[in-house]
């Protein structure tokens, strides 16, 4: 999420702020993620992507769970916007913001 914040940040927009959640229940984490997705493409919002933490990847991890979720969700939706170069699956990043 840092470089979620961060990015969104640079650029004037929103990223999501989760609620409390202690002690961590996945399930729920995972619902209320997709509900603030659902909630921002039903008022039309630009969905930026900023793609994997590739240095996640380069360690060997896979990408989160909700990275994968959010990929699947917005898939379609018009007003998706990919911001992050790819150069191979485990290396890439957004241009100024990992490069």
């Amino acid at each position: 999420m840092k470089r979620v914040k961060q990015y969104a940040d640079e650029v004037g927009g929103h990223a999501y702020n989760p609620w409390k959640n202690d002690p961590f229940d996945f399930d729920l984490g995972m619902k209320r993620n997709e509900r603030w997705i659902n909630n921002m493409m039903k008022e039309g919002r630009e969905i930026i992507d900023i793609g994997p933490d590739f240095s996640r990847r380069s360690l060997g991890r896979e990408p989160s769970p909700f990275y994968n979720m959010e990929r699947s969700q917005v898939k379609g939706y018009e007003n998706y916007k990919k911001v992050f170069e790819r150069d191979g699956r485990l290396s890439g990043g957004v241009p100024g913001l990992d490069r």
